[in-house]
C-alpha cells in the first residue's frame, strides 16, 4: 500500500526538516521530509552543508532512478495554495432569522440557572396615531423559571419567530418597563407568531 506523504514546498526549499512542532495531534508533529520519514537529512542523502553543486548532482542522480508512478506519493502543499483552499471557500447564505433563532434557542439550552423570558416587537401595521395592537412589542414568554416544560416551551416559540415586523425599539422598551413594574399592558396584545 502506498503512503500519503504531505509537506510545505517552503520546507522543502528551505531544507527545513521541522514539522509542524506546535500541532495539536502528534502525527502532525516531529522533524523529517515527506520520503525519508524522521531523518532530518534529505532523502537524496546529501548532507545539507553540502554545496548546492553537490546537492544539484546528487537530486538529478536520486531523479534518474526515479521510477515514474511506484513508491510513496509525497503531495506538497504551497502557502499560497492553502491560502486559497481556506479562503476561497463559498459562503454559507442563511438569513439573520435564522440565525438569531439557532443561537437564542442554543443560549437557553446551555445556560443553566438563568430565568429566561420573551419579547418581540410587534407589526406596527397601524397607521393612524392612536396605540393600536400592532404598535410596539410584546412579551409572549414571561419570566419563569426554566424547568424543562418551560425551557422546551420557550425553545419552540423562538423556533416560530418570523421576521415580518417593524423594530419600534421605544414603544418596545415601555412595553418592558410596564411588564417589570407590574403595570398593565398597554392597548391590547395579540400574540403574531
Amino acid at each position: 500500500m502506498r503512503a500519503s506523504v504531505f509537506d510545505c514546498a517552503a520546507d522543502l526549499d528551505a531544507a527545513d526538516p521541522t514539522n509542524a512542532p506546535a500541532a495539536s495531534n502528534s502525527d502532525f508533529r516531529g522533524t523529517g521530509f515527506p520520503q525519508n520519514g524522521d531523518a532530518d537529512e534529505p532523502f537524496d542523502g546529501v548532507s545539507l552543508g553540502a554545496s548546492q553543486a553537490e546537492r544539484d548532482a546528487a537530486a538529478a542522480v536520486s531523479y534518474d532512478e526515479t521510477d515514474f508512478g511506484r513508491g510513496d506519493a509525497a503531495t506538497i502543499f504551497t502557502e499560497n495554495y492553502l491560502t486559497y483552499l481556506r479562503d476561497f471557500q463559498e459562503p454559507i447564505q442563511r438569513q439573520r432569522i435564522a440565525i438569531a433563532r439557532d443561537t437564542i434557542t442554543s443560549l437557553i439550552n446551555t445556560t443553566p440557572g438563568v430565568d429566561f423570558g420573551l419579547m418581540v416587537f410587534n407589526y406596527n401595521y397601524n397607521s393612524g396615531s392612536s396605540i393600536g395592537s400592532d404598535d410596539g412589542g410584546r412579551i409572549v414568554s414571561g419570566v419563569r423559571q426554566m424547568t424543562d416544560p418551560n425551557r422546551t416551551a420557550l425553545a419552540d416559540t423562538v423556533s416560530r419567530l418570523n421576521a415580518e415586523t417593524w423594530t419600534p425599539l421605544c414603544e418596545s422598551l415601555f412595553e418592558a418597563y410596564r411588564y417589570y413594574s407590574g403595570g398593565a399592558v398597554l392597548g391590547v396584545s395579540l400574540m403574531h407568531i
